[in-house]
C-alpha cells in the first residue's frame, strides 16, 4: 500500500506538470525553491514548515516533500 501510495503520488505530479490534468489552482499551491547561491543540495520544492501532522500530510505538502526527498 506504501509503495502504491508513493507512486500515485509521483504520478499525480507529473501529469500535472505535463498538463494532462488541467488545474491551475493546484499549480498556484506548488512553491518551486529558487536557490541564490550555488549549494551542493538544493530541493526543488520549498514546503511549508508544518506544525501538526494534519497539515504535514496535507496532499501537496506530501508530494513536494516525497519529490525533495527522492532527490537526495
Amino acid at each position: 500500500l506504501t509503495d502504491r501510495t508513493f507512486e500515485a503520488n509521483l504520478s499525480f505530479l507529473s501529469r500535472l506538470f505535463d498538463g494532462v490534468i488541467d488545474s491551475t489552482e493546484l499549480l498556484t499551491h506548488i512553491n518551486f525553491k529558487v536557490s541564490t547561491i550555488n549549494a551542493r543540495h538544493t530541493y526543488l520544492f520549498s514546503s511549508p514548515i508544518c506544525n501538526t501532522n494534519y497539515s504535514k500530510n496535507r496532499p501537496l505538502h506530501r508530494i513536494m516533500n516525497i519529490e525533495n526527498n527522492l532527490l537526495y
